[in-house]
């Protein structure tokens, strides 16, 4: 199970592009628990190549701390796009 998880990662972090359009496919919480195991950096670069709307539903359902680690990575117009897409009571979070 290690050695998928690294390979995983490694994929993820020379084809960020690849692997965002590959999450997109799974479900928005299948998508999410990948997201949450990745380091901060990793997963912005993920977040930022995926759709809006869906990495919005993605990233809404980690905790509030993990999604801000990961928005206030992101360039400003990413994380204002979507933010704008989350419901108000999870965007104050």
């Amino acid at each position: 199970m290690e050695t998928e998880k690294l390979l995983a990662q490694s994929f993820t972090e020379e084809h960020p592009a690849d692997a965002a359009l590959i999450l997109e496919r799974l479900s928005d919480d299948e998508a999410a628990a990948y997201i949450e195991q990745l380091p901060p950096r990793l997963a912005a670069a993920v977040v930022q190549k995926m759709a809006t709307s869906t990495g919005a539903e993605c990233v809404a359902r980690l905790s509030p701390q993990r999604f801000g680690q990961i928005v206030s990575i992101l360039p400003l117009d990413v994380a204002a796009a979507l933010l704008r897409r989350l419901a108000a009571d999870r965007r104050e979070d």
